[in-house]
């Protein structure tokens, strides 16, 4: 993933943390698990219509699977590198797909 890239992933997820701020300077979420373990929580707190939520399913391996409440999954992801990488990836994925 080239640099243009990761700053606007940053600036997706500082978008969907923050409510209209795009400040991207100071986000990490690509390398601080600190920054990117807020993201995971507040996609387990959304609730949608029908009771329905997901949960980030953070596995072995450097994979992640983002499941909705009935059990459908809706993102998977892996990585060669490291775990971080991979849920990084997944949160991206999923704020991609909630913005749609």
């Amino acid at each position: 993933m080239d640099k243009q890239q990761i700053i606007q992933n940053n600036k997706l997820i500082t978008l969907f943390m923050s409510n209209g701020t795009t400040d991207v300077n100071h986000n990490q979420y690509h390398t601080n698990w600190n920054e990117l373990m807020p993201v995971v929580e507040k996609i387990e707190k959304l609730v949608f219509k029908d009771d329905l939520f997901y949960n980030v399913n953070i596995l072995g391996g450097n994979s992640v699977l983002i499941i909705s409440s009935t059990g459908d999954e809706l993102i998977a992801s892996e990585s060669k590198e490291t775990k971080l990488k991979c849920v990084y990836e997944a949160v991206v994925e999923f704020i991609k797909w909630y913005n749609e």
